[in-house]
């Protein structure tokens, strides 16, 4: 049979129980939302440095490209010129300035 102290005791201790797992779930929701964060970071720094090393090649093979026939009007040396680094383009306009300045 249940008294009154027995239905108390059980109300209270359902009801630190439900605190209990009040306080888990946010615990939880804290730890997921920290690893997404992470996460997302990681995926993020990986997207940046893919990006990098795929720009690097393009430019590399335009470069390549563009040392085959290095004119004006080529357009892997145009596009070299707008986005290849600096030492790709001097290396560009100086064999253009000397092409020029012998006629070719």
């Amino acid at each position: 049979m249940l008294t009154k102290f027995r239905l108390v005791d059980i109300y209270l201790g359902l009801d630190a129980f439900t605190a209990q797992l009040k306080l888990n779930h946010t615990k939880l929701i804290k730890t997921m939302l920290k690893n997404f964060v992470i996460w997302s970071g990681f995926y993020a720094l990986g997207g940046i440095v893919l990006t990098s090393v795929i720009t690097e090649s393009l430019n590399k093979s335009t470069f390549a490209d563009c040392k085959l026939n290095i004119s004006r009007d080529n357009k892997a040396c145009i596009q070299v010129l707008k986005t290849g680094n600096s030492f790709q383009q001097k290396q560009v306009e100086t064999i253009l300035a000397i092409n020029e300045l012998k006629g070719i």
